[in-house]
């Protein structure tokens, strides 16, 4: 027996020498037994491989040397505050294990137990972290990973997309990116159908969040995560439609625009430039229609508010006077002049 001895993962300098952070915590949890006083305390079962190595120890004696029958007539009343915050560390305990496990530190040879490692890993997913979920799903995509480098399983694409999911809900931007690839069916998965609306709210997510990318260390490949490319590729889909997703050539134009502009930003001259050239051929389409409108409908046949709905634009051109004028006399010609004038 020896002093108590704090481990913290806030403040790795805190309490001493002694204070060995989440590693000093995954050690004790390697050898942890759950019992009465545990449960008294608030502390939670926590699962644990073949491996690791929990005392044997007779409760039946321990619970009459520690007066447990007396302690449990006591009301703690930290209970609910001690279990909530191991549930909320139990996933990093586990994922550290793994990492430990793998590194040899449990062996006195040095030989790393991945199946140890693996079975943490899982245990840290079933428990919703994120980083875990992108391990497994690297796992079941024959993806190269830092955490069970070597570990071969047979593939699956459909196991792969869920642990995905799993981890883009807490918002790990690599695996956000993932899933809007697979509902895009940029990539595939038996128990995946394609869809544009979920792509676009994957895509979307990731915009919105892009001020976070730069400074997330997990993302691979960063060019695909460049803002201007993810906005392309929303452009892309309103222009395409389909799959729950109407096709709409304004966003698309817009989307272009802002793509445009954001490769500006990143210094990446003939992308946005491309982007402008696409936008300017979907402006052209939207000026050719609205021409075979004008050259095939007579003014009588349709008012200017169905007019502006098949064209693919919302009633949302009420500074333009042409457009009171046609709004109010139902006139076709000023509503096309003022839709060219605009795209001017």
């Amino acid at each position: 027996w020896t002093d108590p001895q704090i481990h913290s993962v806030e403040d790795e300098h805190a309490f001493g020498v002694g204070n060995l952070g989440l590693t000093g915590i995954a050690k004790f949890f390697r050898t942890y037994h759950y019992n009465p006083l545990c449960e008294w305390i608030g502390l939670i079962p926590f699962q644990q491989s073949p491996s690791d190595l929990p005392p044997s120890i007779d409760w039946e004696e321990a619970a009459h040397d520690w007066k447990l029958s007396d302690l449990a007539k006591k009301k703690n009343s930290q209970r609910p505050f001690i279990a909530k915050l191991c549930s909320k560390l139990g996933a990093d305990v586990h994922f550290q294990m793994a990492k430990m496990y793998e590194n040899g530190v449990f062996s006195d040879d040095g030989r790393g137990d991945v199946e140890s490692a693996l079975f943490h890993v899982q245990c840290a997913a079933k428990m919703g972290y994120a980083k875990a979920n992108v391990i497994m799903a690297k796992l079941y995509s024959g993806i190269a990973r830092d955490v069970l480098r070597d570990y071969k399983m047979e593939e699956d694409p459909g196991k792969a997309f869920e642990h995905w999911l799993e981890a883009a809900k807490e918002k790990e931007h690599t695996a956000m990116h993932m899933v809007a690839q697979f509902y895009e069916g940029t990539l595939t998965a038996p128990n995946v159908e394609i869809s544009y609306k979920s792509a676009i709210h994957w895509y979307k997510a990731l915009v919105e969040d892009h001020e976070k990318l730069d400074d997330n260390a997990d993302i691979e490949d960063e060019e695909n995560f460049e803002l201007h490319r993810i906005i392309a590729k929303m452009a892309n889909i309103f222009e395409q439609g389909g799959y729950g997703i109407e096709r709409s050539v304004k966003k698309a134009v817009g989307l272009y625009n802002e793509a445009a502009v954001a490769a500006e930003e990143h210094m990446k001259a003939k992308l946005a430039s491309k982007y402008y050239e696409k936008a300017a051929e979907l402006e052209a389409e939207l000026e050719d229609d609205a021409s075979s409108l004008a050259g095939s409908t007579t003014p009588s046949d349709i008012t200017a508010d169905s007019a502006l709905s098949s064209l693919g634009f919302d009633n949302d051109f009420d500074g333009f006077s042409p457009y009171k004028l046609a709004h109010k006399e139902g006139s076709l010609e000023a509503l096309v002049d003022d839709f060219v004038h605009k795209l001017e």
